[in-house]
């Protein structure tokens, strides 16, 4: 009886340092999670001054196709047919560039979305190791007395 009290005891001790090890392990993920939410955090600020440059961008092409037009007689045929052609690239790279933008703000919100909800996942777990942690305790302080007890009796 006393061997295996001891045996259970020793499987306690072992729990216990499991239960640490988890938390080691949380606390980790947790230190990542942080630098994802800094990342993500980044990236939404990075998006923002991409869409001004894009709209800056977009006023200058405006401007360009406004001057274009004020100039349009005065220009060779070679000359508008080439500042036409520039400025319709250019138009077709700045609605890509927008384009490119708005999927990287979807994906980049998305992350937000989901480090947010890991953050409550691992509140709660950390939580939850607490609460076993402290009942580890007692239980543990209860077995040591109940052993105390039986070895004097014994």
């Amino acid at each position: 009886m006393k061997d295996t009290i001891s045996q259970r005891l020793k499987q306690f001790g072992m729990t216990q340092e499991c239960l640490h090890k988890v938390a080691e392990n949380i606390e980790c993920l947790e230190a990542c999670q942080t630098a994802l939410e800094k990342s993500a955090f980044d990236s939404i600020n990075y998006s923002d001054k991409v869409i001004y440059q894009i709209s800056k961008g977009m006023n200058v092409l405006k401007e360009l196709e406004s001057c274009h037009q004020k100039h349009f007689g005065s220009m060779d045929p070679f000359a508008q047919r080439e500042l036409k052609d520039m400025t319709e690239n250019l138009r077709d790279l700045m609605d890509s560039i927008a384009s490119i933008w708005m999927s990287s703000s979807e994906v980049t919100h998305y992350i937000e979305q989901e480090v947010a909800c890991q953050h409550k996942t691992v509140t709660n777990i950390k939580d939850y190791v607490s609460l076993i942690r402290e009942h580890l305790n007692q239980i543990s302080a209860c077995a040591e007395m109940l052993l105390a007890i039986g070895m004097e009796e014994l």
